[in-house]
C-alpha cells in the first residue's frame, strides 16, 4: 500500500504538483497521466526516495520498499556488469 498526503514539489516559482493526496491498495491497478513536464517521473522518483519532495508526506508498505530496494540493487548489479563489458 502507498499512501500519499498532501505532497507537492516545485522548483523555485514553478510548481509541478502540489496537495496530492491518495491511497493506492494492492490488487488494484493505476495509471499515471499528464502532459510533458507536469511532474509524472518526478512524482514517482519521490516515491522511490531519489527525490525530495517540497510538501507533504508518503508512507509505503514494507514488502513494497523490500521490492524497490532489490530492484534497485539489480540495475546497480546490472549497470557494473554493463561496464566490466565494455
Amino acid at each position: 500500500m502507498i499512501e500519499v498526503s498532501k505532497l507537492g514539489k516545485a522548483y523555485g516559482a514553478r510548481t509541478l504538483f502540489e496537495n496530492v493526496t491518495l491511497k493506492l491498495v494492492p490488487g488494484e491497478r493505476y495509471g499515471l497521466v499528464g502532459a510533458n513536464g507536469s511532474g509524472k517521473t518526478t512524482w514517482l522518483e519521490i516515491l522511490a526516495g531519489d527525490e525530495q519532495a517540497t510538501e507533504g508526506s508518503f508512507t509505503l508498505a514494507k514488502a513494497l520498499v523490500a521490492k524497490i530496494e532489490a530492484i534497485a540493487e539489480w540495475e546497480a548489479l546490472e549497470n557494473e556488469i554493463a561496464e566490466l563489458g565494455a
